[in-house]
């Protein structure tokens, strides 16, 4: 009986390490997914999507190359704005995670012009975690306009 206990303590023991190093892999993910956005990298930026990726929000944008090519368009804009992003809980399950948390767009000397909500939904792919779906709502309930 006393390695039965064992043996399930130590699976417990595992698995939440295995689910911390989950959470901080997708932390390392969102953060060098918005230095990549702030610094209209591309190809670093789209290196965190999943091929069947989908931005949803106002309009949906599904797909690869239609995210990509959103953000060429986001990235040529004369009013692009760079964001900040601050997560508030990450929680997965198996090989799905998901991420909320409060998104800020900056105007250009880096003041907040407007902060919303944001949810990011990840699915692994491989030995990382890829962006499935994201979700951004300016209107959310803890929305401030400057």
């Amino acid at each position: 009986m006393k390695t039965i206990s064992f043996i399930t303590g130590l699976l417990l023991l595992i698995m939440s390490l295995s689910l911390s190093a989950s959470v901080d892999k997708i932390d390392s993910i969102r953060e060098a997914a918005v230095s990549a956005y702030n610094t209209k990298n591309i190809e670093k930026l789209m290196s965190f999507w999943h091929k069947n990726g989908k931005m949803l929000g106002a309009e949906t944008i599904e797909g690869y190359s239609q995210i990509k090519a959103n953000y060429i368009d986001s990235f040529s804009d004369n009013h692009f704005f760079k964001i900040t992003m601050s997560s508030e809980g990450i929680e997965g399950i198996g090989d799905i995670f998901y991420d909320t948390g409060k998104m800020s767009i900056l105007d250009d000397n880096g003041e907040n012009l407007m902060t919303g909500c944001y949810v990011l939904l990840y699915v692994k792919s491989g030995n990382s975690f890829k962006t499935w779906r994201e979700w951004f709502y300016p209107e959310c309930l803890n929305t401030t306009h400057h």
